[in-house]
């Protein structure tokens, strides 16, 4: 919830919560930033703009409080594996929602907008983005405390190494072009993994 808010006192109805939020991340998606309102989003949960205002200051903090659920379902790496295994699941699993979630189904709309509202693609890039990539670094930070991985290597650009390649895969090519099935994450991992893992 924002701090606006929380000092506007407790939400009347969480189930009310739970219809702008769902609305706001579906106007985003059908219409985009540009056409994204207040208005337009009362109009899909079926509440007056009043009981929008009441939790945010506009609709910038509604959609920055919105694009942060984004994660909430998101399923936490295997704890206590290996470092192959916990990334064979999450390069997997990003096989697996891609084009399904409201997540991946805004991206286009967010990154169609980010030269003409960087904002936008700030807050979507700070509240989904980062906090993915924050539960793949902790997966190979494991990875180095345990010998698996080299500790010589940024693991930011680790993070790339590993989920960059599926991201393409599902979201750049072509469906006609796609090779990928439930190998590929497996294939991706040992690739990267024989350049960055110890021997």
């Amino acid at each position: 919830m924002s701090a606006a808010a929380m000092h506007r006192g407790r939400p009347r109805s969480e189930e009310a919560d739970r219809a702008i939020v769902a609305a706001a991340l579906d106007v985003l998606i059908d219409v985009g930033a540009a056409g994204f309102t207040v208005e337009a989003v009362a109009a899909r949960a079926g509440v007056g703009k009043s009981t929008i205002y009441r939790r945010f200051d506009g609709s910038h903090d509604l959609l920055a409080e919105a694009l942060s659920t984004l994660n909430d379902d998101l399923p936490s790496p295997p704890a206590g594996v290996p470092v192959r295994e916990a990334l064979i699941a999450i390069v997997e699993g990003i096989r697996e929602r891609s084009g399904e979630g409201r997540s991946d189904r805004c991206l286009p709309q967010v990154l169609s907008q980010a030269h003409l509202n960087p904002d936008l693609f700030e807050i979507y890039y700070e509240r989904v983005v980062l906090v993915r990539r924050e539960r793949v670094r902790a997966v190979l930070r494991a990875g180095v405390e345990r010998g698996e991985v080299r500790d010589d290597i940024d693991l930011d650009l680790l993070v790339s190494l590993f989920t960059s390649p599926m991201i393409s895969l599902m979201m750049m090519t072509p469906l006609s072009q796609r090779r990928v099935d439930d190998t590929t994450a497996a294939s991706i991992v040992d690739a990267v993994l024989g350049g960055v893992g110890v021997r």
